[in-house]
């Protein structure tokens, strides 16, 4: 597993959902291993793995793949049966078709539309209740559902070029660059995720019994990227990430090993709307927050360890991305 990780946002809105159910929070932050100290920091941070773990017992706790947020529950098990259908069409064209269809048939929560419009393939969400999701969380994982599961569907991550959302930015807008990689636009008339029509033609390459294994997973692989993402932020993080011991590359030598000029690679990651700094900036982030929740390491070997020559400096740093310092973040974990 990969040390990524996600804000404490979710966590907290999820929390929110089950005590309005009247029901317990303190048995399953038990559960998930997070100390509650961690959800009054809004900038902190937790492991992808436990974000997953709090959105299955929130299932298991609502009965509800909606999560509660929407005027009517959705029996567990929905998405699956969903998959099933996919998973015997030719293409994902026909793969997203069909799954429209079943969710038009059996709910009206929502409405997921697939147009085509010139060379760009665009799914269009509509929510009947926006209201009920004042944070946006189900809007957020819905959207990210559908794209990680027809990705996986084909064995290639789909390349997004454009998302657009009905609200404004929210304070969590940083996590959107990982969330939906590629240009995005807030305030628009529509909730979409915009790709290159050529997807549409790739074949479904899944199993039944692949199936079965991934939504046993299910969500892990839906919050994860997959491994076969194509992206060069994605590429280059798992470059690096492979490295960490020799340290963090000066951007030519990363341009080199992708044989380009870094002109060349920098306007590439421009279009993803990931720049390098971003990517180094995620890297270390993360890796910190990993070595802090081990528990064995000193912060100064750890600011060692993410390309810090100075503790100082990767103090402000840690500060900076997640609100507390490495110190206080260890005491809390």
């Amino acid at each position: 597993m990969k040390k990524y990780t996600a804000s404490n946002h979710f966590v907290s809105v999820l929390l929110n959902q089950v005590a309005a159910k009247g029901l317990d929070t303190d048995s399953l932050l038990r559960e998930t291993g997070i100390p509650e100290e961690l959800l009054h920091s809004p900038q902190a941070r937790i492991a992808v793995e436990k974000l997953a773990r709090v959105v299955q017992k929130t299932w298991e706790a609502l009965q509800d793949e909606y999560l509660g947020f929407t005027l009517t529950p959705c029996k567990i098990g929905t998405l699956y049966l969903m998959g099933k259908l996919a998973l015997h069409e030719p293409n994902l064209e026909k793969a997203l078709r069909i799954a429209t269809r079943f969710y038009r048939t059996i709910e009206d929560n929502y409405q997921i539309e697939l147009v085509k419009e010139g060379d760009e393939a665009r799914l269009i969400f509509t929510f009947n209740n926006p209201e009920l999701d004042p944070h946006h969380l189900f809007s957020e994982f819905l959207m990210i559902v559908w794209h990680r599961f027809f990705s996986w569907l084909v064995g290639k991550y789909i390349l997004l070029g454009h998302s657009t959302f009905k609200y404004p930015p929210p304070p969590h807008v940083d996590e959107y660059k990982f969330l939906f990689p590629g240009d995005q636009s807030f305030s628009e008339p529509v909730n979409s995720l915009s790709f290159h029509k050529k997807y549409l033609q790739l074949p479904v390459i899944q199993t039944e019994s692949a199936l079965k294994e991934y939504f046993h997973r299910t969500p892990i692989d839906m919050l994860m990227k997959l491994e076969n993402d194509d992206s060069y932020s994605t590429r280059i993080r798992l470059m690096i990430e492979s490295r960490m011991e020799e340290g963090f590359p000066d951007f030519t030598v990363v341009a080199s090993e992708f044989n380009m000029a870094p002109q060349t690679l920098r306007r590439k990651l421009a279009q993803e709307g990931t720049p390098y700094q971003t990517i180094k900036d995620t890297i270390r982030r993360d890796f910190a927050i990993f070595h802090l929740t081990q528990r064995n390491l000193p912060i100064n070997e750890i600011a060692i360890k993410v390309g810090f020559t100075e503790p100082g400096a990767f103090i402000r740093a840690f500060k900076g991305w997640t609100g507390v310092t490495p110190g206080d973040y260890r005491r809390i974990d």
